[in-house]
């Protein structure tokens, strides 16, 4: 009790939430208003690895005292805290009483029903412009997949949304039947992607700026891909032919970044260079990893 505030705070920034909370809450009424403080601040909370019954705790005791500062916030459902995520889709605490929240990350989610469910809480937030799906391992349904990228493509004012998300067989990815005029940054990992889709994807996304893919097409065709000038960052992992990557490079004439990742060895350093001179005249940083069998 003897150390000041700001040494307090000094050693709660080493302190992962979790930690913070099981080994500081309740020692005194003191220490408990540093901490209520300490997340008003930071306006942040982690509740990965964190244990249910502590996570009741917090959710009666402390939360309500800061959770209109919260912009930020982790959520977890893997074996350490199973069932993390009712509690939020419950009526006990739904998301959006975190009016202010921002940004919300979700990691080890295998059910596409609770997903489904928290993008629909997630729709009454005002504020939030990122969403995460970390690690995300759920069945290939093409008819709920639809459903959820619709639910993410509604949200009203997201901007950033990054989609890790795998299934048991190779999968390819469902572009959205909703229009989103406000989506700028798109990460899309663990589905394969093929340009027919990418130009569906660009359609229903018009002002979309920054697009990391897994490209693969097994078709060697000319494809009627539609010109996507709004990009201007694309990162590609790709398992297709040289003349497919050149038929999606040749529609993005004002990409300043791109970074190319493949095991495709037909395109050599005079092919890129070409490429570069033609179709790419704003390019200022090209980044290439090939890998070689």
């Amino acid at each position: 009790e003897s150390l000041a505030n700001e040494v307090l705070f000094d050693i709660f920034e080493y302190l992962s939430d979790v930690d913070l909370f099981h080994g500081f809450r309740e020692l005194n009424i003191r220490i408990d208003n540093l901490i209520i403080k300490h997340f008003k601040n930071h306006k942040h909370i982690d509740f990965r690895l964190i244990f249910k019954e502590d996570l009741n705790i917090i959710r009666r005791k402390y939360l309500p005292l800061f959770i209109n500062e919260i912009k930020s916030i982790y959520l977890s459902d893997n074996d350490t805290n199973p069932h993390e995520l009712d509690i939020f889709i419950s009526r006990l605490y739904p998301l959006y009483r975190f009016e202010n929240l921002q940004s919300i990350k979700f990691y080890n989610i295998y059910s596409i029903e609770k997903i489904n469910r928290i993008l629909n809480d997630l729709k009454h937030l005002s504020y939030l412009t990122h969403l995460y799906l970390k690690q995300t391992y759920i069945k290939y349904d093409p008819n709920i997949i639809l459903i959820m990228m619709n639910n993410i493509w509604s949200l009203s004012y997201l901007t950033h949304c990054c989609l890790d998300i795998f299934f048991e067989d190779i999968s390819h990815l469902i572009p959205p039947t909703v229009i989103s005029c406000t989506l700028k940054y798109l990460s899309i990992s663990g589905v394969q992607c093929d340009l027919d889709n990418l130009s569906l994807l660009y359609e229903h996304t018009p002002y979309i700026e920054y697009i990391s893919i897994n490209l693969w097409d097994p078709y060697n065709d000319h494809y009627q891909l539609s010109l996507i000038p709004s990009v201007t960052i694309l990162k590609l992992k790709c398992q297709s032919s040289s003349r497919i990557i050149q038929a999606l490079l040749r529609k993005m004439p004002n990409l300043i970044n791109l970074t190319v990742e493949t095991k495709i060895i037909q395109i050599d350093g005079h092919m890129w260079k070409d490429i570069i001179e033609k179709y790419l005249l704003q390019l200022n940083i090209f980044n290439l990893k090939m890998e070689f069998e």
